[in-house]
């Protein structure tokens, strides 16, 4: 399997900040370890930036990029059956033939129209990140479970992402126990199928996205969390983040702000809310944006999925 090749390479990857370039290491609130090996793909999915071939030091394999690289494809190829889907099911909403190109999706400050899913994308960058969770060792063999990522949505359009596996063999390495998703205002595990690439919608989807009123059809985010118990002492992630052009509108009132303005103001404090902002919620520009204060890469943690 693809992601189970993939993600037991990553649970062999150890941090160096000789490597800073593209490797990261925060403590996450809850004492957990988050070791990150970043990339991106740029035009959404035409120029991927490749891995480097460090890592089969890093992670002492040698198929450790391959395997990575073959992950990477994977979901790449989910992620575009998803857009195309999506498109087909705005076209096809439509009333009348007319409808799906008058139809504007996204705008952004010089005045370039978004039709489709698929243009948007492909004007976008794509963030993807390699996770590893690691409990620290007194918060091992025990049943105690932690918060290591609190109820968020993530700031983009949506994630693709293979479930997490369990480091430890004592594990099913096909059940990621540690994911919640809200559901009715409650917070419950989530199950995934095996060998399956998931699709979660961000805050993107359910806000910045406009559709005509004749088109039935809508998006909502998923509110999720990371909850590790001390019998999965390791967890390996791999994710997509699909984000929205820079200079993109993504509110209008009570001021024209972009996805760049967004960011920008998230950089400043990853919890903290922009009073440019309506939304309340809490939300990330991807998964896992809420290290401990003592944090060496808080800035660099707001990129991360």
């Amino acid at each position: 399997k693809v992601s189970t090749e993939a993600l037991q390479s990553l649970c062999h990857c150890h941090y160096s900040s000789s490597y800073n370039s593209f490797m990261s290491q925060n403590t996450m609130s809850d004492g957990v370890e988050r070791t990150t090996i970043g990339t991106a793909t740029a035009g959404g999915w035409n120029h991927p930036l490749p891995l480097s071939d460090s890592l089969s030091d890093i992670c002492q394999d040698d198929r450790a990029k391959q395997n990575m690289e073959d992950l990477r494809d994977a979901v790449v190829h989910v992620s575009k059956a998803f857009v195309r889907a999506i498109d087909t099911l705005i076209t096809s909403s439509s009333s009348d033939d007319d409808d799906a190109v008058k139809n504007v999706l996204m705008e952004d400050i010089y005045g370039t129209s978004f039709t489709s899913m698929n243009s948007i994308i492909t004007s976008s960058t794509s963030l993807e990140h390699f996770h590893l969770y690691s409990k620290p060792s007194s918060q091992q063999d025990t049943t105690t479970t932690t918060t290591t990522i609190a109820t968020h949505t993530d700031a983009g359009l949506f994630l693709s992402f293979v479930p997490a596996q369990s480091c430890s063999s004592s594990q099913d390495e096909d059940d990621d126990a540690a994911f919640y998703v809200e559901i009715d205002g409650v917070l419950q595990q989530a199950t995934f199928p095996k060998n399956s690439v998931i699709i979660m919608l961000g805050s993107g989807m359910q806000h910045w996205i406009h559709l005509n009123k004749e088109i039935d059809l809508s998006f909502k985010a998923t509110k999720h969390a990371v909850k590790m118990n001390g019998l999965s002492a390791s967890r390996a992630w791999y994710g997509m983040m699909h984000l929205v052009p820079p200079d993109a509108i993504i509110q209008r009132h009570p001021t024209i702000q972009t996805f760049n303005n967004m960011r920008s103001s998230m950089s400043l404090s990853s919890r903290q809310t922009s009073s440019s902002f309506q939304d309340n919620n809490v939300i990330s520009i991807g998964c896992g944006n809420h290290p401990s204060p003592q944090s060496s890469h808080l800035n660099n943690d707001l990129s991360e999925v």
